[in-house]
């Protein structure tokens, strides 16, 4: 955690808006990379180097990859609607495709797709729970 006092500024040249201060005085940054340059499935490192108010120097990797679907978005028509419970009910039970890729119908992120995502789904969509995905 950070002062409130010191204000994080992005390094010269980077692009993009300087990290986000947060009510509980942490901070995040927002990136959205050109995917017409920047290709989803990527694997990408972020450097972070924080200095204090007193000049005090920390610095961090993080290592992600960007995912290519929508967790939720069984059907990979681009939304998340009826048409997915549909979708996974028929993978499910009546031998239709799979989600592609399968983790597109796993929506409560438990590493099986069964009712219980379908379940989870509904549940999302018309009884306002949770969002699909792992966060």
């Amino acid at each position: 955690m950070l002062s409130p006092k010191v204000q994080p500024q992005p390094p010269p040249g980077t692009p993009g808006p300087p990290p986000i201060c947060h009510s509980d005085n942490t901070y995040g940054i927002v990136w959205s990379p050109d995917t017409s340059e920047t290709p989803y499935n990527k694997h990408y490192t972020f450097e972070v180097t924080v200095t204090d108010s007193l000049d005090h120097v920390g610095m961090d990797l993080f290592h992600f990859e960007l995912a290519d679907y929508v967790c939720g978005d069984a059907n990979g028509d681009g939304v998340t609607s009826v048409g997915d419970i549909v979708f996974n009910v028929n993978y499910l039970y009546k031998s239709g495709e799979p989600p592609e890729p399968i983790e597109a119908g796993d929506v409560n992120c438990d590493g099986i797709l069964n009712v219980g995502d379908v379940i989870f789904l509904v549940t999302y969509l018309y009884k306002e729970g949770p969002r699909p995905g792992c966060f």
